[in-house]
């Protein structure tokens, strides 16, 4: 698997997800801990989302898009707190799987070592929070 088409699965099965759900849980969270958590999820999403896709416009290439949803203004939590966290845990494992995925098959230095801190940093952001 080449370089491109690892950067182009890690943007959209792994941080696509946190930057589509995150916005409308953050909205309904009662427990101000999970809201703070899930904002700090969301900045490393977007933190991720825009090194990935530079690096693919800087290569020539087109960036990777997302379908933006629309949060209605609902602040009744279609889902338990617990709940909303369980979901985010799930897709934080899916996304740490993701990205050593593609440091284990990165033959680019910078993409390798970029790989690697998007790793530390959910991981501290997993354990820390």
């Amino acid at each position: 698997m080449c370089w491109r088409s690892l950067i182009y699965f890690s943007i959209s099965n792994g941080t696509y997800l946190g930057d589509i759900l995150l916005p409308g849980f953050i909205q309904v969270v009662k427990d101000e801990e999970i809201k703070k958590y899930l904002m700090r999820g969301r900045e490393l999403a977007k933190k991720q989302i825009k090194f990935l896709n530079d690096t693919l416009i800087k290569d020539d290439l087109s960036e990777n898009s997302m379908i933006n949803g629309v949060v209605s203004s609902s602040t009744v939590a279609p889902f338990s707190d617990r709940f909303i966290l369980g979901v985010i845990s799930t897709a934080n494992t899916a996304a740490i799987n993701y990205m050593g995925h593609a440091l284990s098959t990165a033959s680019r230095v910078d993409l390798a070592t970029q790989y690697s801190k998007y790793l530390i940093e959910r991981k501290i952001h997993i354990i820390v929070n």
